[in-house]
């Protein structure tokens, strides 16, 4: 789904996006989840909490042990964040 508020000017290139969550709640329909760049999955930009993919991996886990991981991490998403 498109969370995001994409505009473009008129004689430039590329355009600018914003995310306005915390003035249009999305959260009961957001569907994405992020791997960043340490390898750490968070189902939410807004909350703190973040597992550790690469330490799974690392330790050796299975596909089956990182679906469970992942499964895990997004039955504990909230419906919403704090305003």
């Amino acid at each position: 789904s498109e969370v995001a508020k994409n505009y473009k000017l008129p004689g430039f290139e590329g355009s600018v996006s914003f995310i306005t969550s915390m003035t249009e709640h999305f959260c009961d329909g957001c569907n994405r989840l992020r791997v960043m760049a340490d390898g750490n999955l968070k189902v939410c930009l807004f909350d703190q909490s973040e597992v550790s993919l690469r330490d799974a991996m690392r330790a050796g886990a299975t596909d089956a042990e990182l679906r469970f991981i992942v499964a895990a991490a997004v039955r504990r998403k909230k419906a919403g964040h704090a305003d």
